[in-house]
């Protein structure tokens, strides 16, 4: 029997036990290796940076300003990024933008479910207009 697991279709799932088998990249070096070559080509913006460093390289910050738009201080910190990382190219990945920690709303809920529903009764008898109910609270 066959070590990849196969789907509806027919076709390997995944080729993730092969690597485990062979000895060399079994490593711990080589495997993030692979989980940063993996996460680096799936994403879009990371081989566009990789992109624009060695054009700055090769052509220097005038041109890599009009090509590209790119300032030499956005360039320095993704090189700095590369070093930092010993050369990890996920590390090109841009990092989350969402907020770590989210406000919540200190109004309770039930109040605000109250203030809904009087709004959708006023609509109902036509006191009020639509646009006051995106009222969520906070």
């Amino acid at each position: 029997m066959s070590a990849l697991k196969t789907g509806k279709t027919g076709v390997p799932r995944k080729a993730y036990p092969i690597f485990s088998r062979i000895r060399f990249l079994r490593s711990k070096g080589v495997s993030n290796m692979l989980y940063s070559l993996r996460r680096f080509s799936e994403n879009k913006i990371a081989p566009q940076r990789m992109k624009i460093i060695k054009f700055y390289d090769q052509y220097g910050e005038k041109a890599v300003e009009e090509a590209f738009g790119a300032d030499r201080k956005v360039i320095s910190r993704w090189k700095q990024r590369l070093v930092k990382s010993q050369g990890k190219l996920s590390c090109l990945i841009p990092d989350s933008t969402c907020p770590r920690r989210l406000r919540t709303p200190l109004t309770d809920r039930r109040i605000i479910d109250f203030i809904q529903k009087q709004q959708f009764s006023q609509v109902a008898e036509g006191g009020m207009s639509h646009k006051y109910l995106t009222y969520t609270g906070g």
